[in-house]
């Protein structure tokens, strides 16, 4: 039920299939007309599929290259660096090698210009390499010739002087959602079936998969319905009027700063574990940050969304690396080295404490924490229809890879596990992991920086020109935005550096509140009719159940996970200082 048309018949849940509109979105960040990249293909001889008829002044004439022009910018494009090496060739090859070579390649060259010019005429919307790659070989061909390359798709308005924030595609929503939950919190799951018990720690997963993949499909609904919502906040005003808008844009601000402070943790515990404590801790959190600012200053989602291909590789790779090793070691690292066997003390039931139990949980919660951000996810896609599958694939993938990752690393390990999980495998396989890892951790720390500055930069831009035009004021205002987010950041970062005590305490005091219970509300707000309970079918019925539901246990992991997030944060901080140069990578 939770996967019906609302706009079709209003007794609706949620609408995981929104009906076609030529226009897919006219948010924040305008239209994409579908129905022009829909209908592509034909032979045209004065349009061009990306900047139109030459003929047509009702705007900007960006067909004003003529052949001289054209031959004049060909010719400059290659002759530069590269003829400055050419003598060097000739006393390589010899003189007549060095001839033949030249006009061989040549030769070359000139055919695969007359392709270029033979495919533009048949495929007029082709732009880039990228764009011919995706017509070819489809998504994968695309992507690879997009990272190639290194530029924005054909679709690009950028040498409008604008910047294209439609450029996110149904894989790059697919992967940016997947990577923006996977990398910090899968790496505390192990510790998590320590603490709960094989399963009770299954079980918990999956119910926080359930939800978390409820309140998605709401967000893609919410988006359908209402355009122009961009963020969580936004979402709260038209519900709530200025005070919801202001209590939610503060809390998801926050929220994505404790992350973004949560991603500096991880990147140093790696740089720790790598180097064998190599620097102060302070020292490394700091590198984090610095990393965070260059790489998250991107300006759009679409140009970053090779580095989740990058940070989902590395970090599986990781994680498969770590329960590989787990399986075929002697013993964990933190297990004692005598007597043998070593007792792992499996547990299928644990009997952890309330606050512990709590705390468990909180982990899970963090791991599918990145919900909120889909706002701006989908507002950057250029079909906003393709949203709600690439969303619940994701959470799906997700949760297949957490069970197997935690259930696995801690049936070889036990109640050795360590947190991060990276540390479980023995001390010279944790420097292998954790080594691989930081690709796939720097990868979590850009976006987490990206969408943090985002969030406050369109918030601030909003209205005008210059959230889009590439102006002096607009690139203060967006690096200005990354800036302060990090620094914030780093200091969350420096004075918790304990990795399991801060994305528990993420997962306790904001999660909830981001994540789960302003769904519940947007889910009412889209489906309210004002009717009585007796007029309601038994479907309706149903899914109002489970709506209030999903909120109550959204408070109750708020105020249960708050306390036990608080009794570990005053364990290890009594242990751990601000500031302080302490390893946080376990031995070396």
């Amino acid at each position: 039920m939770l996967f019906e048309k609302s706009r079709k018949e209003p007794d609706v849940a949620v609408d995981i299939a929104p009906a076609h509109h030529s226009v897919s979105d006219s948010g924040d960040y305008g239209s994409h007309d579908l129905s022009k990249t829909e209908a592509q293909g034909g032979h045209a001889v004065m349009t061009d599929g990306v900047f139109g008829n030459m003929d047509d002044h009702s705007g900007p004439n960006y067909r004003a290259v003529g052949k001289w022009g054209a031959l004049i910018l060909m010719t400059k494009a290659n002759l530069g660096l590269g003829v400055l090496a050419l003598p060097s060739v000739f006393a390589t090859l010899g003189m007549v090698p060095g001839i033949l070579c030249i006009v061989a390649i040549q030769t070359i060259i000139a055919y695969c210009g007359v392709v270029i010019g033979s495919w533009k005429m048949t495929h007029p919307t082709t732009h880039s390499l990228a764009d011919a790659g995706g017509i070819m070989g489809g998504w994968i061909a695309r992507e690879f010739l997009f990272l190639i390359f290194f530029v924005c798709d054909g679709r690009s308005s950028e040498l409008e002087g604008l910047v294209n924030y439609r450029a996110v595609g149904k894989w790059g929503a697919l992967i940016l959602m997947t990577k923006a939950n996977l990398g910090l919190g899968v790496l505390a799951l192990p510790s998590v079936f320590a603490t709960l018990g094989m399963v009770p720690g299954i079980l918990c997963i999956v119910a926080i998969q359930t939800i978390i993949a409820y309140c998605g499909v709401v967000i893609g609904s919410w988006k359908m319905t209402h355009p122009t919502t961009h963020s969580l906040a936004d979402a709260g005003g038209i519900m709530g009027g200025w005070i919801a808008r202001e209590f939610l844009f503060l809390i998801f601000f926050v929220f994505m700063i404790f992350i973004l402070g949560s991603a500096c943790v991880g990147v140093s515990t790696a740089l720790n574990a790598v180097s064998s404590h190599g620097a102060c801790t302070a020292v490394f959190v700091a590198v984090s940050a610095i990393a965070g600012f260059l790489l998250g200053s991107i300006r759009t989602l679409g140009r970053i969304s090779w580095i989740g291909w990058v940070g989902i590789f590395f970090i599986m790779a990781s994680i498969l690396t770590l329960t590989i090793a787990a399986g075929v070691q002697d013993r964990p690292a933190d297990a004692p080295q005598a007597p043998l066997p070593w007792d792992k003390d499996l547990k299928i039931f644990a009997q952890p404490t309330f606050a512990a139990a709590m705390s468990a949980i909180n982990n899970i919660v963090f791991s599918y924490g990145a919900t909120p951000m889909y706002f701006g996810i989908v507002s950057e896609m250029r079909d906003p229809r393709q949203y709600a599958p690439m969303m619940v694939t994701s959470v799906c993938s997700l949760t297949v890879v957490y069970l197997v990752i935690g259930s696995v690393v801690y049936y070889y390990c036990g109640q050795y596990v360590a947190s991060p999980a990276l540390g479980s495998a023995g001390l010279l396989m944790k420097k292998v992991c954790y080594g691989i890892s930081i690709p796939g951790l720097l990868a979590s720390l850009t976006i987490f920086t990206h969408v943090c500055g985002k969030t406050l930069f369109v918030r601030l831009m909003k209205g005008s020109r210059h959230l889009a035009a590439n102006t002096i004021q607009h690139w203060a205002a967006w690096l200005g935005c990354t800036a302060f987010s990090v620094i914030v950041g780093y200091i969350i970062a420096s004075a918790i550096p304990n990795f399991g005590s801060i994305i528990g305490l993420v997962g306790a005091l904001f999660c909830p509140i981001v994540c789960i219970i302003p769904y519940t509300f947007m889910w009412w707000s889209l489906n309210k009719k004002g009717r009585r309970l007796s007029e309601l079918t038994f479907r309706k019925k149903i899914a109002y159940a489970v709506n209030i539901l999903f909120c109550i246990i959204g408070f109750f992991l708020l105020g249960a996970g708050t306390y036990g997030a608080v009794i570990d944060l005053r364990k290890t901080t009594s242990e751990s200082k601000p500031w302080s140069c302490e390893n946080n990578s376990g031995p070396y």
